[in-house]
């Protein structure tokens, strides 16, 4: 199977802000579904989850503290500020 790969007319820069935001909109996308499922596959799926987004995270150099599973995340906070979120800016 081939790769279909987009095109960009654009320089391809990101914001640390834009990919901090990304990662927390995943991380609570996430939560949604992973607290309604309480089995020891889903948290040992979390887990893993969890560390993949971290991974991401520490690509680009920010730190990443994953939402807790009972915490409430504003959409303001989503769109503008990320507490939890901290990289070298």
């Amino acid at each position: 199977m081939q790769a279909v790969q987009a095109k960009s007319s654009g320089l391809g820069v990101w914001f640390r802000d834009e990919i901090k935001n990304a990662l927390l909109s995943v991380a609570a996308a996430h939560l949604d579904v992973a607290e309604c499922i309480d089995t020891p596959e889903m948290r040992l799926y979390h887990k893993g989850f969890e560390a993949a987004v971290k991974a991401m995270a520490l690509a680009f150099g920010i730190t990443f503290t994953f939402p807790a599973p009972d915490a409430e995340v504003p959409v303001r906070q989503l769109l503008w500020a990320t507490p939890q979120l901290s990289g070298g800016q």
